[in-house]
């Protein structure tokens, strides 16, 4: 790809900070990101999440909670894209992939 070093540079400097907070020890070394800042802890996630979801901004209980099911329903439904293998880049870890199935025979049933 011709613009390959473009798009490292862009993804490091706009991008990687919002993968850094979510994504598991095993893939960001993979991915060979930046370690020295990272931390696996759950509830930093989701704050993370959280955040992103309500624009960092004060809300009332009622828009919160509508911006939280939202969020639920969007995870919950890449969960079961991810388990009837229909959501590219996304893979189950080893442990889970017996859940796995095929988007044939999901829509089968």
């Amino acid at each position: 790809m011709e613009e390959g070093t473009d798009f490292v540079s862009y993804f490091k400097e706009k991008k990687e900070h919002l993968v850094q907070n979510c994504m598991s020890l095993s893939t960001r070394i993979a991915c060979q990101l930046n370690l020295d800042v990272y931390t696996q802890n759950a509830n930093e996630c989701m704050n993370s999440v959280i955040k992103r979801q309500t624009g960092k901004e004060k809300m009332k209980l009622t828009p919160f909670v509508e911006a939280m099911q939202k969020l639920v329903q969007k995870q919950e439904k890449d969960i079961e894209e991810t388990l009837i293998d229909r959501t590219p880049g996304m893979d189950l870890l080893d442990q889970y992939n017996h859940l796995k199935v095929r988007a044939t025979e999901f829509f089968r049933v």
